[in-house]
């Protein structure tokens, strides 16, 4: 038994505000309760295509299913088993202890941050060199979550790009940027065991350049397809670019052939089963509506993290700033001129993280979520570059940012 209470109140030293819906739960441990939280994470690689949805992605479907139409796993609200944060407000470090990460920042931090779509207290970061790590209490602790097959290979390279099945969250995948071993990898046990999906002798490992995954995407309408774009295009019949497709959660891929993009740092996004957006440094931003057989230009800018709000409106991360768009076609630029990268919202307030911090304590910026259009500093410790990718855990109130020269940084929000 739970119930809730609505309050607006000041984020300490943020100096912003925004809604809180707390939720009290009569016992300890799991409760199969559904959150009633507002906040939602952003669309990491188009894995959320609407807000609303306490971080789980729409559709999906039991694994062993056949489609998009099944249901996604019950969310469970637990407390976080130690702190779940210092003070609010307040931004602190969260990172493994085996990790160095020389304050300000190092050259190598963390690479992605993402969150278990049906229990919000696990986390899972990724770091450049350092493998994938999972915590089970919000980010307190933290171990190696890779204890079988696969470890000595991912442990090697960076996992930038990583998604968790919203029907099956025992189900992930991940790239292996920079690693002894390029493909997508999958496990199905949590993060403990990883099995390559995309081998080097496959079709798509020898038409891929150097078999170099750099974003996967899954559709929220059905969790068994997904998209995976490459680092430095393609060869032969798919030459100058291809992405590869699966529609059976890996077991077997399709190289697509398409005309658009090949950049380094270009990503996909799926929106639904048709529509995709593909974005990147130097690739500008291109969508699809028919599953990639064709590609119009929508912006000379691009990026492939999206996030859409409450009011229908997407945002994307881009060289130039934030853009958004209540179509898909028409962008436009908000915001810092600076590159901005990861996205997140607690649904009152969207935050955006800088590539490149404008000064030591100003790596973020936000806007209330009902506007999007006017965007402010956000003050904050210091650190190296804002949040390549970032997380909110709307269970708890935490925001997580996973930073490429300062590791992993979380804030109470409320």
């Amino acid at each position: 038994m739970k119930h809730s209470n609505v309050s607006r109140v000041s984020l300490g030293s943020l100096g912003l505000t925004a809604v809180i819906v707390s939720v009290a739960v009569t016992a300890c441990g799991a409760s199969s309760a559904k959150s009633s939280n507002t906040g939602v994470n952003a669309g990491t690689a188009g894995q959320l295509a609407a807000a609303g949805t306490g971080g789980q992605s729409a559709g999906g479907g039991n694994s062993g299913g056949q489609g998009g139409a099944d249901t996604p796993a019950p969310h469970m609200l637990r407390a976080c088993p130690t702190n779940k944060a210092g003070m609010v407000g307040v931004w602190e470090p969260s990172n493994p202890t085996d990790v160095a990460i020389p304050p300000p920042s190092g050259k190598y931090g963390a690479s992605m941050i993402v969150l278990n779509p049906q229990d919000s207290t696990i986390v899972f970061a990724a770091y450049d060199g350092g493998g994938i790590y999972k915590s089970t209490d919000c980010g307190a602790t933290w171990k190696k979550a890779i204890t079988g097959r696969s470890a000595d290979v991912l442990n090697t390279g960076s996992s930038w790009s990583m998604v968790i099945d919203p029907v099956d969250p025992q189900t992930m995948y991940a790239n292996n940027g920079y690693g002894s071993g390029e493909g997508v990898f999958k496990s199905t046990n949590g993060g403990a065991d990883w099995d390559q999906t995309i081998p080097s002798d496959s079709v798509v490992g020898k038409t891929a350049a150097y078999n170099f995954a750099t974003r996967i995407s899954m559709d929220p309408t059905n969790h068994r397809h997904l998209v995976v774009a490459f680092h430095s295009g393609c060869t032969g019949d798919y030459a100058p670019n291809c992405l590869a497709e699966t529609m059976d959660a890996g077991a077997s891929w399709k190289p697509l052939k398409i005309s658009v993009g090949g950049a380094e740092a270009s990503g996909i996004a799926l929106v639904d089963s048709k529509t995709w957006l593909y974005g990147g440094t130097g690739a500008g931003l291109y969508l699809t509506t028919d599953a990639g057989v064709t590609w119009s230009k929508v912006n000379d800018d691009g990026g492939y993290i999206y996030y859409r709000s409450k009011q229908g409106v997407y945002y994307i991360g881009a060289n130039s700033g934030v853009l958004s768009s209540t179509d898909l076609k028409t962008w436009t630029k908000n915001g810092s001129a600076l590159a901005v990268t990861g996205l997140a919202s607690d649904g009152e307030l969207i935050y955006a993280g800088l590539r490149y911090c404008p000064a030591p304590a100003v790596c973020y910026i936000t806007s209330p979520e009902n506007d999007g259009t006017v965007w402010t500093d956000l003050k904050t410790n210091v650190m190296g570059q804002g949040g390549i990718a970032m997380a909110y855990d709307a269970d708890h109130h935490i925001l997580y940012s996973a930073n490429e020269t300062a590791g992993v940084w979380r804030v109470l929000l409320h």
